[in-house]
């Protein structure tokens, strides 16, 4: 089975492709270091599996998900991250990633939730299970508050509901007719109405209504 490692760190590139090679399978790994360069690989090969970090070459983005499993929709994708759990972890399995695990866990865990995703489930922590997986339905979007949408115009709603969904600059400015600038500035002022930084602290914060 080919297996796609996306992280910009070689060091960690090389030991999860040792790990792999520890696993019973018959795993071929192939790397990239950014989400470019990933698309490149996808676009000529069929991986069984993509294990990657959050921000490798692009701005954190629930988008990368979305672009992945355009070219190999039937490849899970674990996160493999730095980034705390608790605040990336259900954002992204619910944009449709199959698993998220620290870059901290053991080996053991490592293990099982490659094993758990290439079986066609589900992973997180068993620290973070309890707490999230009750809210993963597969018809998962929530809808807009009151409170949220008069804080925005018309337009910028619009524009929220996509980014939270996933959506690039590019595919939101296609969708709704607008130039690509027209939507980074709309994106902009939506994140300081809403106090967020960036995409994913969006998604969590309307997706906790």
């Amino acid at each position: 089975m080919n297996v796609l490692i996306i992280d910009p760190h070689t060091t960690l590139r090389l030991g999860m492709r040792d790990f792999l090679k520890t696993l019973p399978g018959g795993y071929r790994p192939y790397e990239a270091t950014d989400f470019e360069s990933a698309l490149q690989l996808l676009k000529t090969r069929t991986f069984g599996l993509v294990i990657t970090e959050i921000n490798s070459g692009k701005t954190k983005t629930l988008g990368v998900i979305a672009e992945l499993l355009c070219y190999q929709p039937d490849a899970p994708i674990l996160f493999y991250s730095s980034f705390p759990e608790k605040t990336f972890a259900l954002p992204f399995l619910k944009a449709g990633a199959s698993g998220f695990v620290s870059k901290r866990c053991s080996i053991e865990e490592l293990s099982k939730a490659i094993l758990t995703v290439l079986a066609g489930g589900k992973y997180l922590s068993m620290e973070l299970q309890s707490l999230y997986l009750p809210y993963l339905p597969a018809n998962h979007w929530h809808p807009f508050s009151l409170d949220f949408t008069e804080k925005l115009s018309k337009q910028e709603n619009a524009v929220m509901k996509l980014l939270v969904q996933g959506g690039s600059t590019r595919q939101i400015a296609a969708r709704l007719h607008l130039k690509d600038n027209t939507v980074s500035t709309y994106k902009k002022r939506i994140f300081q109405k809403m106090q967020v930084n960036d995409s994913v602290e969006l998604y969590w914060k309307v997706s906790a209504v």
